[in-house]
């Protein structure tokens, strides 16, 4: 049989190096006269409570570990009478490649979660600035071009232009029902909306 990791290889069971699953295996081979609730795991392993038993359901199969139920009919786990040595365990607890991947992802931690705070009090306040003439909502200059169009004339144009008729045949149909357009894809770079009725 092939050699592949969390799988069976010639009958004996490896758990992938860094996953809950070697981790709390390697646990109970160190502590072998202990049991673990549901809840302990998930605070123990740091793992998502609906995803206890997925992550524990090959060491069960393995017998390394058991489930029982206790008088409360709350699920515990021990150790399984296959359970490996501690010292055959021990190098499956390190990372795991995929979390090397992980960290280099991550921001550094004096980045994370940190907005920076604005002193208003410093802030320069501008006078006699121009502002901008508003172009509506949804871009005024799109709207006139479907309101001057006629029963089946049409435009060429740019794809993002055309993403922009599209919101604003969204806002004029409201005010002018009866006016239908298509639009439809002309090449790779352009589109073009025909007016049909």
């Amino acid at each position: 049989m092939s050699s592949k990791i969390g799988r069976p290889t010639g009958g004996a069971y490896k758990p992938l190096k860094g996953s809950i699953a070697a981790r709390v295996s390697y646990w109970f081979a160190m502590n072998r006269d202990e049991q673990l609730t549901r809840n302990d795991v998930v605070a123990k392993f740091q793992v998502l409570p609906a995803s206890v038993d997925g992550n524990l359901s090959r060491l069960i199969e393995q017998d390394w570990l058991k489930r029982d139920r206790l008088a409360d009919t709350s699920v515990v786990f021990v150790a399984g009478p296959a359970l490996p040595p501690a010292s055959d365990l021990e190098p499956l607890v390190g990372p795991s490649p995929r979390d090397d991947l992980v960290q280099a992802l991550r921001p550094p931690s004096n980045l994370r979660g940190r907005v920076p705070i604005l002193d208003l009090a410093s802030v320069q306040i501008d006078k006699g600035v121009p502002m901008p003439v508003s172009r509506g909502k949804f871009g005024q200059g799109a709207a006139s071009v479907l309101l001057k169009m006629e029963i089946g004339d049409s435009v060429c144009l740019p794809h993002r232009q055309a993403a922009a008729l599209r919101d604003a045949y969204n806002h004029i149909k409201k005010e002018h029902p009866t006016r239908k357009y298509a639009l439809r894809k002309v090449d790779d770079d352009s589109s073009r909306p025909w007016r049909t009725e």
